[in-house]
């Protein structure tokens, strides 16, 4: 596109940007499809990875320096899912449910968190804020009086979230 000038620099830059973002989420959707069906949990995973993204993209948190670090914690993340969704299934317990609302409460609180690789506006704040607030109360519903497997799944969304963002804001203070 750049030598037939059809796009400015700036214009190459955008969409050089964009067409990597499309191939990493087809890559990590192709991870969670194919891990997700070759251990019989596309459900779980997908319940996940549906909580996951909303809470991510609003809330914010920590982000790889690098694509490739990325894709790689997003491999791994969805492999200790599968790992947790199976011990959790197992004792679904009160202590599970107190850190999953101990995280609800801390990204009620904090959210959104700018990072160095994606800062936000003043607007773009009051915005995520507003939208993470009404992602949480929807998820806790879904939490409360969904089939054990979607509650569970949306609460570890919402535990892993909130571990980003702190993670986030500590590095921040470092």
């Amino acid at each position: 596109m750049k030598s037939r000038n059809l796009v400015d620099d700036y214009q190459a830059v955008v969409v050089g940007y964009g067409i990597n973002l499309i191939v990493d989420t087809v890559i990590n959707l192709f991870l969670l499809i194919t891990f997700g069906l070759l251990t019989n949990s596309f459900v779980e995973l997908f319940v996940f990875f549906t909580f996951f993204t909303l809470l991510r993209f609003y809330c914010g948190g920590f982000h790889a320096s690098t694509r490739w670090r990325c894709l790689i914690i997003s491999g791994a993340l969805i492999i200790i899912v599968f790992l947790i969704n199976k011990w959790i299934y197992q004792k679904m317990t009160v202590a599970f449910l107190f850190i999953e609302l101990l995280s609800t409460l801390l990204l009620w609180t904090i959210s959104p968190i700018a990072s160095d690789n994606k800062p936000l506006s003043r607007s773009e704040k009051g915005s995520y804020s507003s939208l993470t607030k009404k992602i949480l109360v929807i998820t806790q519903i879904t939490i409360l009086f969904s089939h054990k497997i979607i509650a569970i799944n949306a609460g570890v969304a919402v535990i892993i979230v909130a571990c980003s963002s702190l993670v986030e804001l500590l590095r921040k203070q470092v």
